[in-house]
């Protein structure tokens, strides 16, 4: 049996609030009449929360589990950052995203992990 991941509601927790947090920016563009921003927003969350779900999953296994599942892990995790900066690429070389409502839009899993973890320090580490 494999054992209870004790980080499982952390991680839930974060990925909600930078859903929420990009939300509420791409949801202000478009109430100024920027659609192009709002889908750069939500793409650039879309490609935080998959990265970070991956490197979530990849440290897991990473630890977890034995060093064949390990070495599958890692290398899930390399090819994360080759697809991750391939795409980012042709986004933002296209024109198809606004960069800076993009980086906003990315930077909403890195506002969670900081909330998150000041929470959790306020609170004690149990919440």
């Amino acid at each position: 049996m494999e054992p209870k991941n004790p980080l499982k509601g952390l991680i839930r927790k974060i990925l909600v609030t930078s859903c929420a947090i990009a939300v509420m920016a791409a949801g202000t563009a478009l109430a100024l009449k920027n659609p192009k921003f709002a889908m750069s927003v939500c793409l650039g969350w879309m490609v935080s929360a998959v990265s970070f779900a991956v490197l979530c999953i990849t440290a897991y296994n990473a630890f977890i589990k034995n060093h064949a599942v390990s070495v599958v892990a890692a290398s899930l995790g390399i090819a994360k950052l080759v697809v991750v900066g391939f795409l980012l690429w042709v986004l933002i070389t296209k024109g198809l995203v606004d960069p800076t409502a993009f980086m906003a839009g990315f930077s909403a899993t890195v506002i969670a992990l900081i909330f998150e973890g000041v929470r959790m320090k306020a609170h004690g580490a149990s919440s």
